[in-house]
């Protein structure tokens, strides 16, 4: 439920101490693309400069390899198009309770085209991103602010 409009919710129903996240020390990192594998499944975001979050097994990260020329935007936008959505369909399996995908989230394909098409998809959605990125930051900014004011000494 954190991940909506292709984004991390940075304002969650619930926070941790900031010790308790230092002491998780998750390898999550800018750029690496993140979905829903439980509830939910398909819901695509990515992570940015921005965010700070605590993610539990519900949450899968895909990071291309260091020596791939794949782009994590080009993952992003597949994943978030038809073809990423077919496949979490395909690969849902109903449970008592909750659908899941599990880990047949490493069986999911991503159908490469013309490498010129990637680079400018690619291009498109990081800009997209960075966009995502300084309205987090305005949004801090003038909370921030507004909450400075309420604040009495």
């Amino acid at each position: 439920s954190d991940i909506y409009n292709y984004e991390i919710d940075n304002y969650a129903d619930f926070f941790v101490d900031p010790e308790i996240y230092e002491d998780l020390k998750q390898d999550f990192q800018n750029e690496d693309v993140i979905i829903s594998n439980d509830g939910k499944i398909g819901n695509v975001s990515m992570i940015t400069l921005e965010d700070k979050a605590i993610f539990q097994s519900h949450i899968k990260r895909i990071r291309p390899k260091i020596d791939s020329n794949i782009s994590p935007y080009y993952i992003f936008l597949v994943l978030s198009s038809f073809v990423g959505q077919i496949q979490f369909d395909k690969f849902t399996v109903i449970q008592t309770t909750i659908p899941t995908i599990s880990n047949r989230v490493n069986e999911i394909m991503i159908p490469l085209i013309d490498d010129k098409m990637i680079s400018i998809l690619s291009n498109e959605v990081q800009e997209a991103f960075q966009l995502i990125v300084e309205k987090k930051k305005i949004m801090r900014k003038i909370i921030e602010e507004i909450n400075s004011m309420f604040i009495t000494n």
